[in-house]
């Protein structure tokens, strides 16, 4: 879970099938979900931009980063 300066908060959630998403909350309460690619997407970071960072779930041992940019 990570926030903002403008107070948009971005953090992930599982599914009932266990899959991960990524969500931004804006400082208005609008949750905005997404997903990154086909693999569990976990939010890491948020910037004053919006623009959020975090990694996907591969595999068992398998990360890869990404960047959404707003």
């Amino acid at each position: 879970t990570a926030i903002n300066s403008k107070g948009e908060v971005t953090a992930s959630y599982n599914d009932r099938k266990g899959g991960g998403h990524g969500f931004i909350r804006r400082a208005t309460g609008k949750i905005v979900p997404f997903q990154v690619g086909a693999a569990s997407t976990i939010a890491m970071a948020i910037n004053d931009h919006g623009d959020v960072a975090g990694y996907l779930a591969t595999g068992a041992d398998s990360r890869m980063a990404f960047i959404r940019r707003q």
